[in-house]
């Protein structure tokens, strides 16, 4: 018996140079029941996705005053009836203007709500949010100075054990490191690559130092154990769907290697999160374990995560299942295919000077 596809839709992609950009793009492609036409936006005119898409058009970086003026435009000219944004720094333009951008081109914007963006991308409030439903999180201090530093990563422990300290509100790793004990930096210097994130403590006081206008820092206790990402579909404040994988190898901040496992403890916290925060759309948690073996959350990204693909080899598509859930549409989840692997590689693109791609 045949069954009746659904009728085409247009899905606007942003930051479509992202890492996770063209992964997230063959996701939707994948999309059995209906043809997706996907354009993309990016403030560069070489964006890494841009061959995979229908479409392009060159957008401001989200914080500046005319980038939702250009994607209404871009909304438009494509015929967009859905807005999936990739980038943090474009969260809380769309967040705040998704009843204009429907209004003025009847797109739709698959993003939570400001202030559930604004909890998750401030991390020492985000900590305090969670902390107080009881989800799990690293013991951790707030600082605005060099001189608070010291005394901070005694307190949870230094120099016996290491810390870590990040800015309150960065995303992608920037900011990250961990402080270890030991002022001689020559094996730093010498025995480790340079996207190595760990830095002794009087360096960290040094770079603080240099700051004219200090940051709110976390200096948090450090977690050695397994780290997990759970990529996972809210609806108002209701968790639809979550699937967790392990980061088994990390470069910068990005999976190269992970699996698809059975948690539900990671679950079980994530679907607390959703709840608390009433988060809306995609959204994705990582999580590490203590010394103790115990699950603590490092950080939430009100977004899809860029290694999302891993979750869609495994069965669950969930860039087409956020499309479906935007546009108001039922859907059934899948089984997962726990023990999925993946492995990245390194892959290129390539541009002439107008920006478009070609191949050889």
């Amino acid at each position: 018996m045949s069954c009746e596809r659904l009728k085409e839709v247009a899905v606007m992609v942003t930051a479509a140079g992202a890492p996770g950009a063209v992964g997230i793009i063959q996701s939707l492609r994948a999309a059995k029941e209906r043809t997706l036409t996907i354009v993309g936006t990016d403030m560069r005119i070489h964006a890494s996705g841009r061959p995979f898409l229908e479409g392009f058009h060159q957008v401001p970086r989200g914080r500046d005053p005319g980038f939702i003026d250009a994607v209404i435009e871009a909304c438009e000219d494509s015929g967009t009836e859905v807005i999936i944004p990739l980038s943090t720094e474009e969260l809380l333009a769309f967040a705040s203007e998704k009843e204009r951008i429907v209004a003025s081109c009847g797109a739709k914007v698959c993003v939570s709500s400001k202030k559930a963006i604004e909890i998750a991308n401030e991390k020492a409030r985000l900590f305090e949010t969670l902390g107080a439903a009881g989800v799990p999180v690293p013991s951790h201090v707030s600082i605005t100075s060099a001189d608070e530093l010291r005394s901070a990563a005694t307190t949870l422990g230094y120099p016996h054990a290491p810390v870590c300290m990040k800015p309150s509100f960065a995303h992608g790793s920037r900011g990250f490191r961990v402080i270890e004990h030991g002022d001689d930096t020559t094996n730093l210097l010498l025995e480790r690559k340079p996207e190595n994130s760990s830095i002794s403590i009087s360096e960290a006081e040094r770079l603080l130092t240099g700051l004219r206008e200090p940051p709110e820092m976390l200096v948090m206790e450090y977690l050695p154990g397994r780290e997990y990402s759970v990529d996972m579909l809210c609806s108002q404040g209701e968790m639809l769907v979550a699937v967790t994988r392990s980061r088994d190898e990390i470069r910068s901040g990005i999976s190269f290697r992970g699996t698809v496992v059975n948690s539900p403890e990671a679950v079980s916290v994530c679907e607390t999160i959703c709840g608390e925060i009433d988060f809306d759309g995609p959204v994705g948690v990582q999580l590490r374990e203590d010394a103790d073996g115990a699950l603590k959350v490092l950080e939430i990204n009100p977004r899809l995560h860029g290694s999302v693909l891993l979750t869609v080899a495994a069965g669950v598509n969930l860039p087409y299942l956020a499309v479906k859930s935007c546009l108001g549409e039922p859907f059934t989840i899948p089984p997962i295919n726990y023990g999925t692997r993946m492995s990245r590689y390194w892959g290129a693109m390539f541009h002439g000077e107008d920006g478009l791609p070609y191949t050889f």
